[in-house]
C-alpha cells in the first residue's frame, strides 16, 4: 500500500513559491533566464517527482551542509533536487 507524501514548506520558501506562482499567473516575464515560468515549471516537477518517489534526488554528503541548514531544517540527510531550487533559484530572481 502506498503512504501520500506530503511536500512541506518552511515559510520564506512557499511565500517565495506563491510569489512566483503570481508572477506567471500574470504573465509577467523575467530578462534572465531561467524565465519565471521555467523556474515554476522545475519547483513543479520536482515536486511531483518527490511525491511520486521520496527517495527522489542524490543525497548531499554531510560535509556540504552547513551548519545552518542542519540547524533550520532539524536534519543533515537533505536530497538535492527541491532544496536545490528553493534555495538558489527562487533568490537569483530577486
Amino acid at each position: 500500500m502506498d503512504k501520500d507524501v506530503e511536500v512541506q514548506f518552511d515559510e520564506d520558501a512557499y511565500r517565495e513559491y506563491e510569489k512566483l506562482q503570481g508572477v506567471v499567473s500574470q504573465g509577467k516575464s523575467s530578462r534572465k533566464k531561467p524565465t519565471y515560468a521555467q523556474l515554476l515549471s522545475s519547483i513543479n516537477t520536482a515536486l511531483r517527482n518527490i511525491k511520486a518517489d521520496p527517495h527522489h534526488g542524490d543525497l548531499i554528503p554531510r560535509k556540504y551542509i552547513s551548519k545552518y541548514t542542519v540547524k533550520r531544517y532539524g536534519t543533515d540527510n537533505i536530497k538535492s533536487g527541491i532544496s536545490w531550487l528553493l534555495e538558489t533559484s527562487l533568490h537569483t530572481h530577486r
